[in-house]
């Protein structure tokens, strides 16, 4: 094992141009994408699982720890709704444009049909987290009725 040095994503993402962090984002789409191609899901894909080397301009996908092999689109889902919930709660203000950046670097190495798949997935995804919520909040005000 190699010792990288270099910077979370996180920690260096203020620090960043908005055209960098683009360029950035394209790029781990690719790499994700060749990943997904290949059946490897990394499991925790979160800008703290990626290290930024401003010197070479690179970045390197740590933390496989959480990873698995899989070709099914509710894995690649998956694993894509985790980077989007990571940039939401940490980058709100960039998300929406990383994440399109990310997957047009994705779709550029999946092909156009199987990343609106996966798009897809992702929206799917996020609408059970959603009504999950929902029912939760249900149950909440249902036992406060109860209560009273």
């Amino acid at each position: 094992m190699d010792y990288i040095k270099g910077h979370t994503l996180k920690n260096v993402m203020d620090n960043l141009h908005i055209d960098n962090l683009v360029k950035i984002f394209f790029l781990l789409g690719t790499y994700i994408g060749k990943l997904h191609m290949n059946g490897i899901i990394h499991g925790d894909i979160t800008t703290s699982n990626i290290l930024y080397l401003a010197e070479e301009n690179r970045i390197y996908l740590i933390d496989f720890g959480l990873g698995e092999f899989s070709y099914k689109l509710e894995q690649q889902g998956v694993d894509i709704h985790l980077l989007l919930r990571a940039l939401e709660s940490t980058h709100p203000t960039l998300a929406p444009q990383l994440y399109d950046s990310f997957m047009r670097g994705y779709e550029n190495i999946r092909g156009t049909k199987i990343a609106k798949d996966v798009s897809n997935k992702v929206l799917d995804i996020r609408k059970r987290g959603r009504y999950v919520a929902e029912r939760r909040l249900k149950t909440v005000w249902r036992s406060r009725e109860g209560a009273q």
